[in-house]
């Protein structure tokens, strides 16, 4: 059985986003960037999410993306 750990490390996915993407410190660039490359508002909240959710601790620009995610969801 895998660890979260390794099961995290080995999910794949048909997006990649462009690089730099998430680390922006514009959340209405992130958003916006999301929105036209994804089918709908939905899709692009859920892809912002999942990076975060992978990033975990990690995450540098916490407050940025949160932001981004308001964006998303309140438009």
């Amino acid at each position: 059985m895998l660890s979260l750990r390794e099961w995290l490390e080995n999910v794949e996915t048909n997006w990649s986003p462009k690089e730099g993407l998430f680390t922006n410190d514009d959340p209405e660039y992130i958003a916006n960037y999301l929105l036209r490359n994804s089918k709908d508002r939905t899709q692009a909240l859920r892809r912002l999410i999942f990076y975060m959710n992978r990033a975990g601790e990690n995450l540098t620009n916490r407050r940025v993306l949160n932001k981004a995610k308001k964006i998303l969801m309140n438009e």
